[in-house]
């Protein structure tokens, strides 16, 4: 049983956080975070990390409002790494404006109720001035019964990101097994990031050829653009 506790922040210089922790059941108190420039998070809220929770049937009691204080004191960083855990407390409250954020890796996109891939669109929007995108997947491990349970949960924005229009200008997707769920994805990020200069497909071993001809087949909306599949 995890006791009640409380978190305080008071790093006036502080310029690289790494927290990996649970949710603090009494919140968090974020002061003199304006020199922070980047963060590294694990957050959980199930009882043991790495077993993920379905956010759906958890009892929030006031969590939504802690992981929103967490994020609204990080909100300023100009690079932000979350891992599975994270994106699935994310889902509990509404994302405050990424503004200064360049730099995005998301680690296990679909890990536990396709949490990463359905938050993606909304990250997307809240980070206006996003650069780089680093997104990875579970590795599969030859079971079949993978591809059925971790399946991705993207949904079209009905508006494209600023970020994709005006400044993102790098993808990455790690651990691509180019079912037509991720290559619908990949053909999104090609047609409306305009200033994309590279997409990096890092795929599983035998396939680099049939996501090559597939993608490089697909319209592009930025002539610059570089497709890297390895």
């Amino acid at each position: 049983m995890r006791l009640p506790y409380s978190i305080v922040f008071d790093t006036p210089n502080l310029r690289y956080l790494k927290y990996f922790d649970y949710v603090a059941a009494e919140g968090y108190w974020m002061n003199n975070f304006n020199s922070l420039v980047e963060a590294d998070i694990k957050l959980a809220l199930g009882t043991q990390f790495g077993r993920g929770i379905n956010v759906r049937e958890f009892d929030k009691s006031g969590e939504e409002v802690n992981v929103a204080k967490l994020l609204g004191g990080i909100s300023k960083v100009q690079r932000l790494y979350l891992d599975g855990d994270s994106i699935e407390a994310l889902k509990l409250c509404s994302l405050p404006n990424f503004g200064h954020l360049t730099y995005l890796k998301l680690g296990e996109l679909n890990y536990c109720d396709q949490a990463g891939w359905e938050l993606l669109p909304e990250l997307l929007e809240c980070a206006p001035q996003l650069e780089t995108l680093v997104c990875q997947e579970l590795v599969y491990d030859g079971d079949d019964d993978y591809l059925v349970k971790h399946q991705f949960g993207w949904h079209t924005p009905s508006n494209v990101p600023s970020c994709l229009l005006f400044h993102l200008k790098v993808i990455e997707i790690r651990h691509f097994l180019w079912r037509s769920d991720e290559l619908k994805t990949a053909e999104y990020f090609l047609n409306n990031a305009k200033v994309l200069k590279r997409l990096i497909i890092r795929s599983a071993p035998g396939q680099k050829s049939k996501i090559c001809n597939i993608l490089s087949s697909l319209p592009k909306g930025s002539k610059t653009c570089r497709l890297e599949v390895y």
